[in-house]
């Protein structure tokens, strides 16, 4: 058994004890394109719950390791970032949601979000990898599910919101936003848009799919702009994909 126990505190970790937790693992082959079930496996037959007693932590952590992103993972290999990422964001920890937590104060919430620009302008932007790894193109979208999750009303008293999302699609209404939920909503379309004036397609393409799934209200004319100065660019099918971002039904 873990020095954990079974009930995992990812706040307990030192920052250095973190990054080797999430990335200092071997490469697993991935079972699809999605995710990587082995890890995933290993690491809920060794816990059953995963938690952060101290939320500040975790994001002072992820505010680190974002701001710091190439120099901070240059001891891992690309598929060692990408299944660390994965499991940072994916449904066993779902880190991105104490960005969400009312205990953390905002601003460190806000400054968090804003670290991310440096994982594209830092390390996509100037990679020169032929094929990048996906997490980088599911990060956003990770990160806004995660947000509006917050206001999910679960079906027949249910409390999962992974095992409800694809039964029951994730609604989104501004309506519901308070002050500071704004304050999020806008300062990640104020990311995304600084990622996607990048010169750099792969981080352009990852920041239009974030934008398709963020639902703020400057999205439309956002995309729009990208597809009139970019449409002689674009085939078909990538046009159509574009327009899907701009219109939030990506998937």
């Amino acid at each position: 058994m873990s020095e954990f126990g079974r009930n995992f505190d990812c706040s307990a970790l030192s920052y250095d004890q973190w990054i080797r937790f999430f990335f200092d693992r071997p490469e697993s082959p991935q079972s699809d394109d999605l995710v990587n079930y082995r890890f995933d496996f290993d690491l809920r037959e060794e816990y059953t719950f995963f938690d952060a007693q101290d939320p500040a932590k975790v994001v002072s952590h992820m505010t680190t390791l974002f701001g710091d992103f190439p120099k901070a993972l240059s001891a891992f290999t690309l598929p060692q970032i990408n299944q660390g990422v994965w499991v940072i964001f994916g449904s066993i920890f779902e880190c991105q949601r104490y960005l969400f937590d009312p205990s953390v104060p905002l601003e460190k919430c806000l400054g968090c979000i804003r670290s991310m620009y440096g994982v594209y302008a830092d390390f996509v932007a100037l990679s020169d990898v032929e094929v990048m790894e996906n997490c980088f193109s599911m990060w956003w979208h990770w990160i806004a599910d995660s947000f509006w999750s917050q206001f999910y009303d679960y079906p027949n008293g249910s409390k999962s919101f992974d095992e409800t999302l694809e039964q029951y699609p994730l609604k989104k209404d501004l309506n519901k936003l308070d002050e500071k939920g704004w304050q999020i909503l806008e300062t990640m379309f104020e990311t995304l848009v600084r990622i996607l004036a990048l010169d750099d397609q792969r981080s352009q393409e990852y920041a239009l799919h974030g934008l398709g799934h963020l639902y703020h209200p400057k999205v439309k004319e956002v995309v729009q702009s990208y597809i009139d100065a970019h449409v002689t660019e674009f085939d078909d099918e990538d046009l159509k994909w574009v327009q899907q971002c701009r219109d939030g039904i990506v998937l």
